[in-house]
């Protein structure tokens, strides 16, 4: 029984990576084949590594738009499996951070921060774009026989709910729309005075170990040679790195900037263990607490 389950988990492993193969080989074959004539025609260094960080950028959005999608039913093994059980641990990460018990999570996929919450005594909310990663959700409660997680389906730019309903809002490893001056203003508008906005944009791995270099050689192939710096230990030197805005800090310093201009006081934390580690942005809205 346990070799049929495997083979099972395999089929489906090889049918889902088999999938993102096509797609992308369909999605990206004119941009494969100007990237061939590009490098025959002799185009510098900088312009071809520019154009693989945007091939690499538009696989990552395939990739994600499908475990969002189609393959919604694999991200809890995917998370887990692919980042060696600390996906979960860095989705908690969050919780110490979180101010008040009304906490609403935005981008809530399959309801795991939903349950750790309801676990804490919070109140929380979730919202997802994605139907199928909200029929996950429902078919997770409904399995594990809990109460129902309180949710919809919305856009973080367009929130439901009405002004100063929540304490916090909370966001684990979200898309490019946590930067979007928009969602940061809904999320100011929906947050109370002295309301906080809690986010882990991501992690890296502890490369330890022939299975924790090969996991961490597929983070680098995806996200770039420079998505973790490993050398960050200290909260000190991270605000300082995060300030002069170089390399892989750049894009950590226009969200302060952006958190900045819509009314927020920003603060970044590190969390981790032995395996990995993951960072917390903390964003406390401006004005008195009720």
């Amino acid at each position: 029984m346990q070799a049929k389950h495997r083979c099972q988990s395999q089929s489906l492993t090889l049918r889902l990576l088999c999938y993102l193969c096509v797609s992308a080989f369909q999605s990206f074959r004119p941009l494969r084949l100007c990237a061939f004539a590009f490098h025959h025609v002799g185009l510098c260094y900088n312009s071809r590594m520019r154009d693989v960080k945007t091939v690499r950028a538009r696989l990552l959005k395939l990739a994600f738009e499908s475990l969002y999608g189609p393959f919604a039913w694999a991200y809890d093994w995917v998370s887990r499996t692919f980042f060696m059980g600390q996906w979960r641990v860095w989705q908690r990460a969050a919780l110490p951070h979180l101010r008040g018990t009304r906490v609403l999570e935005l981008g809530m996929g399959t309801g795991n921060l939903q349950i750790d919450m309801a676990r804490a005594g919070l109140q929380p909310v979730g919202i997802d774009l994605s139907p199928q990663m909200l029929r996950q959700a429902r078919r997770k409660w409904k399995r594990l026989g809990i109460a129902p997680f309180r949710m919809c389906r919305a856009r973080a730019t367009a929130l439901p709910f009405p002004d100063a309903a929540f304490d916090s809002v909370v966001s684990t490893f979200p898309s490019e729309y946590i930067a979007d001056e928009r969602t940061l203003a809904e999320v100011s508008r929906v947050l109370r005075p002295g309301g906080r906005l809690v986010v882990v944009p991501g992690g890296w791995l502890n490369p330890k170990g022939a299975k924790g270099r090969a996991l961490e050689g597929v983070s680098r192939a995806v996200y770039g040679y420079q998505a973790a710096p490993h050398d960050v230990l200290d909260p000190a030197e991270l605000e300082r790195r995060i300030a002069q805005g170089e390399g892989w800090y750049t894009w950590l310093s226009a969200l302060r900037e952006r958190m900045s201009a819509a009314g927020y006081d920003t603060n970044a934390h590190l969390a981790g263990n032995n395996k990995g580690t993951c960072l917390v942005i903390v964003a406390d809205k401006r004005g008195a607490a009720t």
